[in-house]
């Protein structure tokens, strides 16, 4: 696997749940209120961003690059990838 694959994967959701819940566990076990705090507000980001997400992959229909055409087109006939794009 080449070092950027690697690097690309620290960003995945499971990376950043892990390192959330770590915090939160962590803050927990030796009696911190910060780093469960952190913890708390880490894991209400990453569940926001995941929404927000999905409801754009959902209102945008962008195909992925590797399915049917392989363009990457939005999947509205005519139309651009991106909204406000021609």
């Amino acid at each position: 696997m080449e070092w950027s694959q690697r690097f690309s994967n620290f960003g995945a959701v499971y990376t950043l749940g892990l390192v959330t819940g770590g915090s939160l566990i962590g803050g927990k076990v030796i009696n911190n209120p910060t780093y469960v705090r952190i913890g708390r507000i880490s894991a209400e980001a990453l569940v926001n961003s995941i929404i927000v997400n999905y409801a754009l992959k959902a209102a945008t229909q962008r195909e992925r690059p590797t399915t049917e055409t392989g363009t990457g087109g939005s999947g509205w006939a005519g139309k651009a990838s991106h909204p406000g794009t021609r």
